[in-house]
């Protein structure tokens, strides 16, 4: 299941740009044909900022899974170091603005992808969600970042969580400070309550 979730991540690299004319030109592609021809040969780039630990296991899974159904096409991996993706995302930028974008590259849904998707530079993969049957497969909350107007233009390959803020349930409940829920400026009048020695 982890294999087909990730080749249909990967698959339509094989044949066209991520950035493109997102709408038309995903109309004008043969999914099943793109998908069946395993003889395909060329090289396209992932630009990505998963460059060490359990994150460059994980893309360098992908990618061999990838190379291991289209042994013709050769997947090169640009790592690009840098917290969160902030130097890669420049990268990808001046790749763009230089007429040299990238076939693929990581991003955070939503916000993130928005002025790509309002220059009209991303790859229309609502086909490609229904074909590997995504909509069922996918957190709704996950999907739901993943599109634009109804139509899927990224598709997650991993998940995690950020800005996370985590507490001492055990002070909280004696002090009688109630942690849930709780909106961005909550905290510091949470923590008011709570002793300072206790902290």
């Amino acid at each position: 299941m982890l294999k087909k979730l990730i080749l249909s991540a990967l698959i339509l690299m094989t044949a066209v740009l991520v950035f493109a004319s997102g709408f038309s030109l995903a109309k004008q592609i043969d999914l099943e044909a793109v998908i069946d021809n395993t003889s395909v040969s060329g090289r396209f780039d992932v630009y990505h900022w998963w460059t060490a630990g359990g994150e460059r296991e994980a893309i360098d899974t992908a990618i061999a899974v990838f190379e291991e159904r289209y042994p013709n096409l050769k997947v090169v991996s640009n790592a690009v170091p840098g917290g969160a993706g902030g130097a890669m995302v420049m990268k990808v930028q001046v790749l763009a603005l230089t007429g040299n974008s990238s076939e693929s590259f990581q991003a955070h849904p939503g916000l993130e992808i928005e002025p790509y998707y309002d220059a009209d530079m991303l790859l229309d993969l609502t086909d490609l969600w229904h074909y590997a049957d995504l909509d069922n497969r996918i957190l709704p909350s996950i999907a739901q970042f993943s599109q634009f107007e109804g139509r899927y233009f990224l598709i997650p390959i991993g998940i995690h969580k950020t800005n996370m803020v985590w507490y001492n349930i055990h002070m909280f409940k004696e002090y009688g400070v109630e942690p849930s829920p709780m909106r961005r400026t909550e905290p510091k009048a949470s923590q008011r309550e709570i002793p300072p020695r206790s902290r």
